[in-house]
């Protein structure tokens, strides 16, 4: 006999009704997967704040994941390539979740750190970034380019790591949400289980990026 008990809160989702507006709500081992006491709850958050050397854009309300108004408490951070142009990539890849219909916090370029979500003073915007579980304590970024290491599949033998001025925007907005958020795991989109996915590349990440991260904010 199963006792299952729903929490109806407009403002608190302890555990959200099932199935949601977005596939990995629908999955029946969505929920099972999570830590226990993960919640989506939006009260507590504290005072709105932005990262402070970014641009503010919001995905728009009408997204599926935003229209979701669900919150986390990160614990996580996860690094990710856009796949797509450098030049003015965090404004494209803003428009690639637009057209996509999903979600994530952060865009990097070399001149730009775009914010896409809302971030409280201790939780952040639901995303639809990382993938099952990790959207639900993970903050996303997206840096603009591809294959900034050699990884298997599509970018074997390539090594186009982003320029030096992306990479220290992204290690400055990597140590800003360290510190507020009290953060001490960082890893790459490919390091998620059955992600199926190469970004950003295990030496740039563990060669690269996280030397400089542990020399800004050890």
């Amino acid at each position: 006999i199963a006792l299952i008990l729903f929490i109806i809160n407009t403002s608190a989702l302890v555990v959200p009704p099932n199935p949601y507006s977005f596939d990995e709500f629908g999955s029946p081992n969505y929920f099972t997967s999570l830590p226990i006491g993960t919640t989506f709850d939006c009260t507590d958050t504290g005072k709105l704040i932005d990262f402070p050397n970014s641009t503010f854009k919001l995905l728009p309300d009408a997204n599926r994941i935003r229209k979701q108004k669900l919150c986390i408490t990160p614990t996580e951070i996860v690094l990710h390539w856009s796949a797509g142009v450098v030049v003015n990539g965090a404004l494209a890849t803003y428009n690639t979740l637009v057209k996509r219909d999903l979600a994530c916090h952060f865009a990097t370029d070399p001149d730009t750190t775009l914010q896409m979500l809302q971030t409280w003073e201790r939780k952040v915007e639901y995303s639809a970034c990382q993938g099952s579980p990790h959207n639900a304590f993970a903050v996303g970024i997206e840096m603009s380019g591809t294959c900034f290491s050699s990884m298997p599949g599509s970018c074997y033998g390539v090594n186009n790591p982003p320029p030096d001025s992306e990479i220290q925007r992204t290690v400055d907005l990597v140590c800003w949400l360290k510190k507020q958020y009290n953060i001490n795991t960082i890893i790459g989109h490919y390091e998620i289980p059955y992600s199926g996915k190469s970004d950003p590349g295990k030496d740039f990440l563990y060669q690269t990026f996280l030397p400089k991260v542990n020399i800004q904010c050890p």
